[in-house]
């Protein structure tokens, strides 16, 4: 699924739930190296938003809630041509966003503001163990 969005800021919240013990250990596991604190934001049509989660739902990895916090399904993509994961958490105030983490920091990477169109490809499931694989012995955004 190919998706063409705007870059936006975020209200911080991303970072803190990325930054909570639960969230950045079961982020690291899945990034294979600790998870930048922040997300990137992407703009994109209500619809669009809401086909990406259902995908994530259905072939997705998926980080369960712990008390009183959500979980939360991730999902492979490449940002830019930039290995990132998608996060779709149960509760999101934002209906037009797709979030993305990674161990990089992603605007930085890309070189990008806000208002910056970007380009994000989700990948099928069969692609991912050959993303991660390659993240990890790349180690480098």
């Amino acid at each position: 699924m190919k998706l063409v969005g705007t870059y936006v800021r975020g209200i911080g919240e991303g970072a803190y739930y990325v930054s909570l013990p639960y969230y950045k250990h079961a982020l690291e596991a899945i990034l294979g190296g600790e998870p930048y604190p922040g997300t990137f934001n992407v703009r994109v049509s209500r619809y669009e938003a809401e086909v990406a989660k259902r995908l994530a739902r259905e072939a997705g990895v998926r980080i369960d809630g712990c008390g009183e916090l959500g979980g939360v399904w991730v999902y492979p993509c490449a940002v830019e041509g930039r290995l990132a994961w998608a996060v779709f958490p149960d509760e999101s105030k934002h209906e037009d966003h797709i979030e993305l983490v990674a161990p990089y920091r992603i605007s930085e990477a890309l070189g990008v503001i806000p208002g910056d169109r970007v380009k994000v490809e989700l990948w099928g499931p069969e692609v991912w163990p050959i993303a991660v694989s390659i993240w990890r012995r790349s180690k480098r955004p």
